[in-house]
């Protein structure tokens, strides 16, 4: 009944249609005026017939002297709606005036409103950005005073954030300003900020509006919000923003600047904490003093590697059975306990395995050997001051040390001291400076091997410090051409002036790319070119189309990686679409698996996005392909646990090719590094990489991918993540996101795999006072304890002595037997085969089972104790639903929303801050116990510590 009123209803509007329309042929304007009312009353239904005479609304509407143009604009923009047409419909509509009513809510004000914001935002981003505008483009000024009069009523009507949106975008800084001056409140200020860092798609604009936010904020100082003035400072890089901001902080509030330092040493670059502890050096007060201390990253360092030392739960027995698995004269399997060892021990500063190893380590060889030294800077990373003792009998000058030892020792201390290397810097260069150097003279290939390892830990220590001096060191040995030492050179090039874009270095390290012949530093350069790119968005587009545009497949390789780099967290559409073209189209492998592999940069805000779009490149008959789909996930997904990313990931350990099963399991451990068995599908997988690595029949390359994919799970004695983004700060890891490219590499060079050290990251909360110690107090978990337990170690398997075999007598040994009695019997002695001694071997036996079985009764008694007491424990924190953790304990990322400071002494200076190195106030008295850290506890002099106050004493009276 509906359509047959409905059919009724158009009918008679149609009739009634016509004479309406008739009017419009009527010479008077009023009669033509009164039909344009009637019509836009009825558009909606009578749109086809009206449709028919839109020639003559338009002559209407361009009629100057006909008095209601602006009517006849909004029914031709209303025609033109229902035909589909949005462009004319959007342009008649800026002509409609006052007859358009943008706050009606109808279908159609709606969808021109849409229409005509995207069409002003596309507009104004040609016109800001040079490259992609147009001679002609220009915008109609009524676009423009209709789009800033909705902004203005938005704001008015309390959409605020909306109008914030279309003004980021269409990127009108004053717009911005206008409103954030006049609403001055910190929600809206912190939503300008995360638009700028997740959805501002140009990088100038963005530090434009970062810049404006800044002098907003810090305009009011008794409404200024430091955390999110550190946050701004970070995203824009700037020391002489940072060296303000303490300036104001360290006189009137000590503790929160000590804060604001902890924070920069966790997310800003090098080159901003030498800036900044430069300006305060020469202060003589203690405050000042402690805070270029903190900027050195020296105390953080020390917290974190005290934190790993007190809590290392790696499992020895997985790597010992990793080891005994593994022919340790294959130097594939002996570089692969190497990284395993390295990765699950990483920063704990325990190098027992080493120690107690030292014949399995006495049979690497050559370059194996070099891995294995570097592995010990792994596992000491952040041992500032005690790092370059510990590495002493390796480092040239030792004695007995190989050429690949002293090389390798270099390269760990690099590692040791990477984001932190001033104390170690100078010692580095002067390895590589001299007559190693001189190009009249040759090097043997052992001095090459050193040069490379010295190379690696320049690039290390002087990470992002865009230092000229290092950078020319660098380029001497590059300019040299030895395929050894010129390849760790490019490479280490790009670490110093990492994200610099320095147009010199780019110029240098291009051209000589395009000079050598050799492969190896080819490759080096082009991924030295993508660092030097990172974060740079739009303005590496040059370089980009250029890399992209050579014949040589190595330098397009290299413009994969600039693109992944550049645009590493961006989410940019454009990006993901080059990408994605080159991943099917190019003609080499390893662009392909390099393209794919950039999209797991591109999306590291944005994993869930990932899984998707790659789902069909996972099947994909070019195994390169499938092994970079493992990569992208691990990159983008790591930490997350995600289960669309282990879905795909999953069916491709059992994939037909070697190197897919070993992307395959190294990613899945990068995703659910740190899952505890309440994750699903966590449980069996730290089994499946041990079943690979005891099959005698699996490929190498997967037992390979198996072993490290061991250590990766369980990083840091469980107590590492992988952290791409800063939660103190808000911005990528510099330092994890360049590491995580530089680790990729091992598909080349395996020892580049240390590399992957730089993108762990302690999970623990450090609680500090003033005085940069830790207090003993104990922190409120909201939450039961077995969300965020340890897994469980494996147990050691009883290794029972084998069972004693029957021994076979042959005939002839009866023979002799035989023979020997006789004479024995002859000659009147006693009979050699009745013997009367009792055999202890059976009674020795029986002992042995009896306490084998004592022994194994025991063990079965004090597990099932433990686990009584434990499944108690349960019981009461499921009642109270929270448990108290130590300061300095594991606090996982999904835990730090369950923490609370309700219960203790303490109080963050920052309200919210649940993650890192925390400045605290005492707010109820009493004296406390102090945790010592590593650096304490060695009795190492610390220069800025204050003086003890002197005791009160009474002045004698005359």
């Amino acid at each position: 009944m509906s359509t047959i009123h409905a059919c009724v209803n158009l009918t008679a509007y149609m009739a009634l249609s016509s004479p309406i329309l008739a009017l419009l042929n009527e010479p008077d304007y009023g009669l033509k005026e009164h039909a344009l009312q009637a019509l836009n009353k009825s558009v909606d239904e009578i749109w086809p017939e009206v449709a028919d005479h839109l020639a003559q609304i338009e002559e209407l509407f361009e009629d100057p002297s006909f008095p209601a143009q602006t009517l006849a604009a909004l029914v031709a923009s209303k025609v033109y709606y229902h035909l589909g047409d949005f462009d004319q419909s959007v342009q008649f509509a800026l002509y409609a005036g006052a007859h358009l009513d943008m706050s009606s809510g109808t279908e159609y004000t709606n969808t021109i409103v849409a229409k005509a914001i995207r069409h002003y935002v596309d507009l104004r981003q040609q016109q800001y950005d040079p490259r992609d505008a147009d001679d002609t483009t220009t915008i109609d000024s009524k676009l423009v005073s209709s789009i800033e009069a909705l902004l203005e009523n938005c704001v008015k009507s309390g959409q605020v954030t909306m109008a914030l949106g279309v003004a980021l975008e269409a990127r009108r800084l004053d717009i911005v300003e206008a409103i954030l001056r006049e609403k001055n409140s910190t929600e809206i200020f912190y939503f300008v900020f995360d638009c700028c860092t997740r959805l501002v798609s140009h990088r100038e604009f963005r530090n434009k509006v970062l810049f404006s936010l800044h002098q907003l904020l810090t305009a009011d100082k008794a409404t200024s919000d430091s955390t999110l003035v550190t946050k701004i400072i970070v995203q824009l890089d700037r020391a002489d923003l940072a060296i303000q901001l303490f300036e104001s902080l360290i006189d009137t509030d000590t503790p929160l600047a000590y804060q604001v330092a902890f924070d920069l040493v966790t997310g800003a670059s090098q080159q901003l904490l030498t800036e900044t502890s430069v300006a305060f050096e020469t202060a003589v007060d203690q405050r000042r003093a402690k805070l270029v201390k903190i900027l050195s990253g020296v105390p953080t360092c020390d917290y974190e590697i005290t934190f790993l030392q007190r809590n290392n739960h790696a499992d020895m027995t997985v790597l010992n059975r990793t080891k005994n698995a593994f022919d340790s004269r294959n130097s594939m399997f002996h570089s692969a306990v190497s990284f395993q060892s390295a990765f699950l021990l990483v920063g704990t500063t325990c190098d027992t395995f080493f120690r107690e190893n030292i014949d399995w380590l006495g049979r690497a060889q050559h370059w194996t050997k070099f891995t294995a030294t570097a592995a010990l800077g792994v596992i000491h990373r952040g041992n500032l001051t005690q790092g370059r003792r510990i590495l002493k009998p390796y480092l040239p000058g030792g004695q007995g040390s190989s050429s690949h030892s002293r090389g390798g020792s270099l390269y760990g201390l690099g590692l040791i001291f990477a984001g932190f290397g001033a104390e170690v810097l100078e010692y580095l260069q002067g390895q590589i400076i001299g007559s190693s150097l001189d190009e009249t003279q040759d090097r043997s290939d052992d001095e090459d091997v050193v040069l490379h390892g010295a190379c690696l830990g320049v690039g290390l220590a002087a990470m992002r410090t865009g230092d000229i001096d290092v950078y020319e060191n660098l380029r001497t040995v590059l300019y040299t051409d030895s395929a050894i030492a010129s390849e760790a050179a490019g490479l280490a090039m790009g670490l110093v002036m990492l994200g610099s874009q320095s147009e010199m270095a780019e110029e240098e390290m291009l051209q000589y790319a395009h000079d050598t012949k050799h492969e190896k530093i080819i490759r080096s350069l082009a991924l030295g070119l993508a660092l030097l790119n990172y974060g740079k968005e739009e303005g590496s587009d040059p370089l980009i189309e250029k890399l992209m545009a050579e014949q040589d497949p190595l330098l397009r390789y290299g413009g994969c990686f600039t693109i992944a780099l550049a645009y590493a967290g961006t989410g940019n559409n454009k990006a993901i679409k080059t990408l994605l073209h080159t991943a099917v189209s190019d003609a080499s492998d390893d662009i392909r698996r390099a393209a794919v592999i950039g999209l797991g940069f591109i999306l590291l805000r944005n994993p869930s996005a990932l899984p998707r779009m790659v789902e069909l490149l996972s099947e994909s008959h070019n195994p390169h392909v499938r092994y970079g789909t493992t990569m992208a996930l691990g990159v983008a997904c790591a930490g997350t646990a995600m289960s669309a990313a282990v879905d795909v990931l999953e069916p491709m350990m059992k994939d037909p090719v070697d190197f897919v099963r070993q992307g395959a399991m190294i990613a899945l451990a990068m995703i659910l590094i740190q899952q505890t068995d309440q994750t699903p599908r966590v449980s069996g997988l730290r089994e499946q990489f041990a079943n690979v690595i005891a099959a005698k029949h699996e490929d190498a390359m997967a037992k390979f991918g198996a072993a490290i994919a061991l250590g990766i799970i369980d990083a840091g004695g469980c107590s590492t993540t992988i952290s791409l983004e800063n939660p103190q700060t808000g911005n990528l890891n510099m330092k994890a996101v360049a590491g995580l490219a530089v680790f990729l590499q091992y598909w080349y060079w395996f020892p580049l795999a240390h590399f992957l050290s730089l993108a762990f990251t302690p999970t623990t909360i450090v609680c500090v006072g003033e005085d940069l110690k830790i207090p003993e107090f104990k922190l409120d978990c909201m939450a039961s304890r077995s969300l965020f337990g340890y897994p469980p170690r494996l147990e050691e398997e009883n290794l029972k002595a084998p069972e004693q075999l029957l021994t076979a007598i042959l005939s002839t040994t009866l023979k002799d037997k035989r023979r020997a009695r006789a004479r024995a019997l002859a000659k009147g002695e006693k009979d050699p085969e009745n013997k009367m001694d009792v055999d202890d071997a059976p009674k020795a036996s029986k002992d042995a089972k009896e306490k084998e079985a004592k022994e194994t009764e025991t063990k079965a008694e004090t597990k099932a104790e433990t686990k009584a007491g434990g499944k108690a424990e349960k019981d009461q924190e499921s009642e109270s639903g929270s448990y108290l953790i130590e300061n300095m304990s594991r606090v996982v990322p999904w835990q730090r929303e369950h923490i609370e400071f309700t219960s203790s002494p303490f109080e963050p200076v920052v309200e919210h801050q649940r993650s890192g190195v925390i400045v605290v106030r005492q707010t109820k008295p009493g004296d406390y116990k102090v945790i010592k850290t590593l650096r304490q506890a060695s009795n190492i002099e610390d220069e800025t510590e204050e003086a003890p106050l002197p005791r009160p004493f009474m002045l004698p009276v005359e």
